[in-house]
């Protein structure tokens, strides 16, 4: 027998780590990015799917510490 029940439970995840799993770029346009989004444990707690274009991709010239950066401030402001 089912008996109602009216309740909201909210799930706290602590994000430690990301990693960028896989990236595809359209040259001169863009990149998108699948992230994973880790706990201290190193599980995979949530996921961003994360597209740069415009002006943020034409500052990413070769340096992989701007994307990395990207995607911290990403989540960071996504998050806070």
């Amino acid at each position: 027998m089912d008996h109602s029940i009216n309740l909201t439970i909210t799930k706290t995840n602590s994000i430690t780590s990301f990693e960028i799993h896989q990236m595809s770029v359209v040259l001169n346009t863009s990149t998108e990015m699948y992230v994973y989004l880790k706990n201290a444990d190193d599980n995979i707690v949530a996921n961003e799917y994360i597209k740069i274009e415009g002006d943020d991709y034409d500052n990413w010239l070769d340096d992989d510490q701007y994307i990395i950066d990207f995607v911290r401030n990403y989540i960071t402001n996504k998050y806070t």
